[in-house]
């Protein structure tokens, strides 16, 4: 938290009992934000589903933990931020890509992106203050940083399957760990 001036603060404002943040993460779908140049709606209303994904997926995970007696705090992913003078309104609570640094899910990239093992910058994340008592990740060592190779990987197509159709690929992941879309609610 020292590395954050003023995130205890934040956390503070939005739950004063959280003992740890859950942060999660829903990959964007390459091949619509490809046919940008053909038509920009396509690529917008798939940022729209991906962040209905991440509100889904995000309230199932605060309803499992409101069940199991622990308080469950979510952090906005997106507009409304708060409009204060020094940052014109483009910076939120707290920034999810620090929070999914700090647990490991990725690298920062040159860019300031973090990038992901499995889908390079092609991430969003949500975040969950909570009480619950959660293991802390620790980011990622020097040594094992995402060569340019791997992020780009990461961004082609999934492998097609015998039958010609694209492999099913997971796409979302909590704490490091690869989690099924179909979260049960």
């Amino acid at each position: 938290m020292k590395k954050y001036p003023g995130a205890e603060e934040e956390i503070n404002k939005v739950d004063s009992k959280a003992k740890s943040i859950l942060v999660y993460g829903v990959r964007m779908v390459s091949s619509s934000i490809a046919c940008a140049s053909e038509n920009i709606r396509i690529p917008q209303f798939s940022t729209r589903l991906l962040y209905d994904e991440l509100s889904r997926l995000g309230f199932s995970l605060m309803k499992k933990l409101d069940d199991l007696g622990f308080s469950a705090s979510p952090l906005p992913t997106y507009l409304p931020v708060p409009m204060k003078q020094e940052t014109k309104g483009m910076v939120a609570e707290l920034s999810l890509r620090h929070i999914a640094y700090e647990a490991g899910l990725g690298t920062m990239g040159k860019n300031r992106l973090l990038i992901t093992r499995q889908f390079g910058p092609r991430v969003r994340f949500g975040a969950i203050l909570t009480d619950a008592p959660l293991s802390a990740g620790k980011p990622a060592s020097r040594q094992a940083k995402i060569s340019a190779t791997n992020a780009t990987s990461a961004l082609r197509p999934a492998p097609r399957s015998r039958s010609g159709k694209a492999a099913k690929r997971r796409s979302c992941f909590a704490g490091g760990t690869i989690l099924n879309t179909d979260f049960p609610a």
